[in-house]
């Protein structure tokens, strides 16, 4: 038993070494002091950090480009009567911002070392274009935290590991791909020309969006429409849900492992070819359950799929 003390603090002490070591390693690269308590959306900050807040504005130039790196901004893009940055970070936190002709581009510091803190720190990020400013390609990461756009007419891309993302008011009717890890996406009042949504989990919303094609990929989750006009309507899911109410499309695919599905079609029911293939679980159009796998109505010109393994889908005309 003595023996088993003995090793046991042997290897405690050697830790603690090994961690004093790494800790004054990370100072001299630039790390903070104090001892790793609290955790800040996703980053670590020291405590003289958290204590100490950097609040200030930066006028901008015009530009037509975003190129967003962030590790836990809490970061929204406005409408207003300029072009501005606002933040409210930690001292080493404060955003890096360049301007190279119309491009702007907006990053958070990448800090090297070992960083113990002992208190919580928001990271605000608010970016302001006028109304006027046309569209804005966006090229924007984001590691956590929330990145909000209301009001601002995209195209590109956008992709987030973990947190929440936000789309309100963009008219721009250019393509647009978003790929998510986790977290809620919320996108309203948008038009797009291609909407593309790739994401491991989470829940998906979409209100009163207009685009030629709408493509969702998910491992799981849950998908919810309301309002949508579109030529081709793609939703690829592993498991969770469907559920889509006053939907136009001339083409559904609608694909599910596992998981319900429930759309709600504005249109006749006659104008629709049916494609069925399932492997368990009811299938309904205009309450009349569809046994076998098959297509039906083939004289519509337009085309409903419907892919399951298993689960329950209904589809109604209205």
């Amino acid at each position: 038993m003595n023996k088993i003390v003995k090793w046991v603090l042997i290897i405690a002490g050697i830790a603690c070494a090994a961690g004093l070591v790494l800790s004054s390693v990370g100072f001299l690269l630039g790390g903070a002091r104090g001892l790793q308590i609290g955790f800040s959306q996703g980053k670590f900050v020291s405590a003289e950090s958290v204590d100490e807040r950097v609040v200030d504005e930066i006028k901008l130039d015009e530009f037509d480009e975003l190129i967003l790196d962030s590790a836990s901004y809490e970061f929204k893009m406005v409408e207003g009567d300029e072009y501005k940055l606002e933040y409210s970070t930690s001292k080493q936190c404060v955003p890096v911002v360049t301007q190279n002709g119309k491009v702007l581009t907006i990053e958070q510091p990448v800090i090297i070392g070992i960083n113990i803190s002992i208190g919580y720190s928001e990271e605000k990020v608010t970016l302001t274009v006028p109304k006027d400013c046309g569209t804005i390609k966006l090229d924007g990461h984001s590691s956590s935290s929330s990145a909000t756009f209301e009001g601002i007419d995209l195209m590109g891309k956008m992709t987030i590991s973990s947190g929440d993302l936000s789309i309100v008011g963009s008219k721009a009717g250019e393509n647009m791909f978003i790929k998510q890890s986790s977290g809620e996406m919320d996108l309203r009042d948008c038009e797009f020309d291609e909407l593309e949504i790739k994401r491991s989990s989470g829940e998906t919303i979409l209100r009163d969006i207009v685009a030629n094609r709408i493509s969702q990929d998910s491992s799981s989750g849950r998908l919810d429409m309301d309002n949508i006009t579109t030529i081709q309507l793609i939703s690829d899911q592993s498991s969770g849900s469907v559920k889509g109410r006053n939907i136009t499309a001339k083409e559904m695919d609608i694909r599910l492992t596992s998981g319900d599905c429930d759309m709600d079609v504005i249109g006749d029911a006659k104008d629709y070819r049916l494609d069925i293939d399932r492997t368990s679980g009811d299938i309904y159009i205009d309450g009349q359950e569809y046994h076998e796998d098959g297509l039906y109505n083939k004289d519509g010109d337009k085309l409903i799929r419907v892919d399951m393994s298993s689960g329950d889908c209904q589809i109604i005309f209205h």
